[in-house]
C-alpha cells in the first residue's frame, strides 16, 4: 500500500470500458483502510496505456483531464515543431514555382484560368510530398528492423504500425496542401506579361 503497482484489466470490447470504470471507482469508494490514521488516501486510477502515461507525467495533484493537458502540450509541440518546415516548405514551393514562370505566363496567354494553374501546383504538391512520405515509410522499415536486429535490449522488437503510417501520409498530404496553396495563390495573381519577363509580379 506505500508503493506503486500496476494491473492489467482485460474487456471483451471498449465497450465496456465505462461500465468497468463505474464499477471499479464504486468498489475504490468503499475500499476500507485498516489504520486510517496512517493510510487513508490511494491515488489510483483505471487507465489506458496513455491516461497513465498522463497521470505520471502531469501528476496527482491534477485531479482531472490528466490525458487532454497532456494532448494539449503535445499537439503544441508538434505544432511548433512542424511550423518550420512549413515555412521552409513554401520558400521552396515559391522558388520552385517562379522558376517556371515562362511557362505559367505561356499558358495565361493561352486563356488558363488561375484556378486551373492553382489545381494544377497544388496537385503537384501533394504528389512530391506523398512520395517524400513513402520515401520515408520505406528507410522507417529499413531503420526499425535494424534497431531490431541489434538487441540492444532483451525482448524489446520494433514493429511498423501501419495506422501512423496512414497518419503520416495524412500528414504529409497535410502539408502539401498548405505549403502549396500560398504559392498557388501567388503565381495566379502573376500577369503574363511579366511572366513572361521572369516572373515580378
Amino acid at each position: 500500500m506505500m508503493h506503486g503497482f500496476n494491473g492489467i484489466v482485460l474487456a471483451r470490447s471498449t465497450s465496456d470500458f465505462p461500465a468497468i470504470r463505474r464499477e471499479f471507482n464504486r468498489r475504490l469508494e468503499s475500499f476500507h483502510f485498516e489504520d486510517p490514521k496512517s493510510f487513508n488516501r490511494v491515488i489510483t486510477g483505471l487507465d489506458t496505456s496513455f491516461e497513465a502515461a498522463a497521470r505520471n507525467i502531469v501528476g496527482n495533484q491534477v485531479e482531472r483531464d490528466r490525458a487532454a493537458i497532456l494532448r494539449t502540450v503535445l499537439a503544441i509541440m508538434a505544432l511548433l515543431f512542424v511550423l518550420l518546415p512549413t515555412m521552409n516548405l513554401v520558400s521552396i514551393n515559391l522558388s520552385r514555382i517562379m522558376e517556371r514562370a515562362s511557362e505559367i505566363g505561356v499558358r495565361k496567354a493561352f486563356g488558363a484560368s488561375s484556378r486551373t494553374l492553382i489545381t494544377q501546383f497544388v496537385v503537384e504538391n501533394i504528389v512530391l510530398t506523398a512520395i517524400g512520405g513513402a520515401i520515408g515509410f520505406v528507410l522507417s522499415i529499413i531503420g526499425i528492423r535494424a534497431i531490431s536486429a541489434m538487441e540492444l535490449l532483451p525482448y524489446f522488437e520494433l514493429d511498423v504500425n501501419l495506422r501512423i503510417f496512414g497518419y503520416g501520409m495524412l500528414l504529409a498530404v497535410a502539408f502539401g496542401i498548405f505549403s502549396g496553396v500560398y504559392p498557388a495563390w501567388r503565381m495566379s495573381r502573376m500577369h503574363p506579361v511579366n511572366a513572361l519577363r521572369g516572373g515580378a509580379l
